[in-house]
């Protein structure tokens, strides 16, 4: 193919913002994606502007080298009103993601602070953190990273024991939003167990596939454990499995995605 009938697919940085200091530029960059026209300020929330996008788009600046920033720009008021895109604003859907442009985040001079603040060390260029979870840390440690769950829980296991069943369930009731995931081949008594408590647990969501034998746990979309250790405790304690912890934007994202996906296809209890 000649390079002139090549296509570039837009993937949608449409400009870089240099902070300046002084009136002094500062090298320090920031890229921008730019939408005008009414129909981005048509679906509103009580914050302001609600946009979606595809997953491919969100991908790409999550894992961009420059804070990336989305501003919709109203042509009739001569406004914009801008948000930064971070993992920790946005919320994933089945093929798409979508993001809230707070309507009293102007675009001017008084959002210096905010967008200096962008490219200052932040979230974004943090390392992903992959200590092990297999030597000497056990079933307290998956413990522990649950309890630390604020909003949310999705968990894939193909087993789980009764143990873990009632932790589900404390959280449930602290208002953490649980999904959990698992093999549809569960003992009849732990089912019989697995029942009562989905029934007991406002917030907690149960679903059941066959074949199942992935084994994650996000935790408020942040950090991710993945492994071979099943929802036991026998299995946290067994030298013998290995279990990671990531939090990195790009694996997160893509995760949480699969996640949904199987969830989906599962069949609730």
């Amino acid at each position: 193919m000649d390079f002139w009938e090549q296509t570039v697919e837009d993937y949608g940085i449409d400009a870089h913002i240099e902070l300046c200091l002084d009136g002094k530029p500062t090298g320090q960059l920031i890229a921008a994606q730019i939408k005008c026209g009414d129909s981005w300020f048509a679906r509103q929330n009580q914050e302001g502007y609600r946009f979606t996008d595809e997953i491919r788009h969100l991908d790409y600046w999550l894992s961009h080298s420059l804070p990336v920033i989305l501003i919709l720009y109203n042509h009739h008021t001569h406004t914009a009103v801008w948000t930064p895109v971070e993992k920790s604003r946005v919320a994933i859907h089945d093929k798409t993601w979508s993001i809230t442009v707070p309507a009293n985040q102007v675009l001017n001079r008084q959002a210096k602070d905010k967008l200096q603040a962008l490219v200052l060390p932040h979230e974004r260029s943090a390392p992903p953190q992959i200590p092990s979870l297999s030597c000497g840390q056990g079933a307290g440690r998956v413990l522990n990273l649950l309890a630390a769950a604020r909003e949310r829980l999705q968990i894939a296991t193909p087993w789980i024991d009764a143990g873990f069943l009632s932790s589900l369930k404390l959280l449930s009731h602290q208002g953490v939003e649980t999904c959990l995931l698992l093999n549809s081949m569960q003992p009849e008594e732990l089912r019989q167990e697995i029942v009562l408590v989905a029934r007991e647990s406002p917030a907690l969501q149960i679903r059941m596939r066959a074949g199942l034998h992935q084994e994650l746990i996000l935790v408020d979309g942040q950090t991710m454990v993945t492994g071979s250790a099943n929802l036991t405790e026998t299995a946290w304690r067994s030298p013998l499995e290995e279990t990671l912890e990531y939090a990195e934007l790009q694996r997160l994202v893509r995760a949480e995605r699969q996640f949904q996906k199987v969830w989906r296809d599962a069949v609730p209890m």
